[in-house]
């Protein structure tokens, strides 16, 4: 009887254990404004901290359609308008820093999904090819649609995709507009932990880019 005690304590232990490893707090995300705020000459445009980086799944959360929304505004690039066509830099997204209405998911993403622990995969970071659709020098108050293609990295794993994308030039010379792809996360090798209160979670996830350049 007093080994079977001692065994279940044992147990007891390394649960409580595993349980401290699952939800001890995760790093803080690395702030990117001063990336944001640099002085640039030119003709360089940076992206403000008015924007904004999201994603939304679907999923069947106990028992009824939910849209997981997550979204952060640590994000960092910069567009440059040449006589060759606007090029728009990397665009870094710092995953560590992204919000749902759920502290517990917001540690589940982090941890086993992006795994964010690991500094390696701290960023998302799309890396742009080509602009097709967009004229050297967009007139104000004008708004285009027009197509970013280039290479998309999450947690080690690049792919090509290409965002769907509006902007305008406003009175001050700021740009503004929004993007948006949809990827599969099995693409990027992303797997989502099974949980009973979860029943079915969708295959594609809608990322978006809500952006202001200044």
């Amino acid at each position: 009887m007093k080994k079977i005690s001692l065994i279940v304590l044992g147990l007891i232990l390394i649960a409580l254990g595993l349980l401290a490893y699952a939800f001890r707090p995760t790093p803080a995300p690395t702030n990117t404004i001063a990336e944001k705020t640099e002085t640039v000459s030119g003709e360089k445009t940076i992206i403000s901290e008015k924007s904004k980086a999201r994603f939304e799944i679907y999923e069947v959360l106990r028992g009824s359609p939910f849209t997981v929304v997550g979204s952060t505004t640590n994000v960092s690039g910069k567009i440059t308008f040449t006589s060759e066509g606007p090029k728009v830099s990397e665009i870094k997204i710092n995953a560590r820093a992204l919000k749902t209405e759920s502290e517990g998911r917001d540690r589940a993403i982090n941890r086993f999904i992006l795994k964010t622990d690991d500094v390696a995969n701290e960023f998302i970071v799309f890396t742009p090819e080509t602009v097709t659709g967009l004229p050297a020098e967009p007139k104000a108050l004008e708004s285009y649609t027009f197509t970013v293609e280039g290479n998309l990295k999450i947690a080690g794993v690049t792919k090509k995709v290409i965002f769907d994308t509006q902007a305008r030039q406003t009175e001050d010379g700021s740009i503004v507009g929004s993007a948006k792809t949809t990827i599969k996360y099995k693409d990027f090798g992303l797997t989502i932990p099974e949980v009973s209160f979860v029943a079915e979670v969708a295959d594609e996830v809608n990322l978006y880019f809500d952006f202001v350049a200044n």
